[in-house]
């Protein structure tokens, strides 16, 4: 299968350039993220794209800092103003690729957010909303095999500089940075 064109990146975006530039970007990630607990962001320890606790969707802002996440996967907490479109190309149908199909219908352009290329080779695009939305919003359509809608409380994605467990590919910024979230 080949990747889309909507999929594909121009390059990494970290700018490192030391002799462990992923070591050296992981912990920029979690120190951004650690700087924007003012905006509600929660990251939790996982075990490759799983949470470690049990109790983890009630984990407080700034229970987990970059010291104890430096060495681990970690995840991001999503609340009910969070917004990540999840796409898998692994899911594409031949030759399709719902992503530029669904922005086409919606009229926007989705990937001017905050993006992670994820370990499969797919995408994490973060949105923020305006309003708090406590119901009503779907995991996926059949339109849009691929696409998938995740927001929280109760959900939670792999953050960026995390190895994905099968691939053993990272989690790579493309474009933006943890702050720069588009308002939907």
């Amino acid at each position: 299968m080949t990747t889309p064109d909507s999929i594909r990146s121009p390059g990494s975006s970290s700018g490192a350039t030391d002799a462990d530039p992923s070591a050296k970007l992981h912990e920029l990630v979690l120190k951004s993220l650690d700087d924007d607990q003012a905006v509600e962001t929660v990251t939790i320890p996982l075990a490759g794209k799983s949470p470690v606790s049990e109790g983890w969707p009630a984990t407080p802002q700034g229970r987990y800092g970059v010291e104890e996440l430096r060495e681990r996967n970690f995840g991001v907490v999503l609340t009910c103003n969070d917004l990540v479109i999840d796409v898998d190309p692994r899911n594409f149908a031949d030759g399709d690729d719902p992503l530029e199909r669904l922005e086409k219908d919606c009229g926007v352009t989705l990937r001017e957010t905050f993006v992670v290329r994820t370990g499969g080779g797919g995408l994490h695009l973060y949105f923020k909303t305006q309003n708090p939305i406590v119901n009503g919003v779907v995991n996926a359509l059949p339109a849009y095999i691929g696409v998938e809608f995740k927001m929280g409380p109760g959900r939670q994605v792999v953050g960026p500089t995390s190895i994905h467990p099968e691939t053993g590919a990272e989690y790579e910024i493309i474009r933006g940075a943890p702050g720069d979230c588009g308002i939907v």
